[in-house]
């Protein structure tokens, strides 16, 4: 099983498809429900906060430019 939020690369058709073919049940969080998958928001900012900080050309979080509206 998958668990996933929704941005576009996880609710694609090509995705969902693949997801078919190969048998593996795909379940998308509630929108706005980063604790539904709690467990996986932690090991990103542990990534972030351990390992990214030592590679060439990291930028800390509070200094990247702002992302812009869709």
């Amino acid at each position: 099983m998958i668990v996933c939020d929704h941005g576009s690369v996880f609710i694609s058709r090509n995705f969902r498809s693949s997801c078919r073919f190969l048998e593996i049940e795909f379940q998308p969080t509630h929108k706005g429900s980063g604790f539904e998958k709690g467990h996986i928001e932690k090991m990103l900012g542990s990534v972030v906060t351990l390992f990214a900080q030592f590679l060439p050309g990291y930028t800390p979080p509070q200094h990247r430019p702002p992302r812009a509206s869709s």
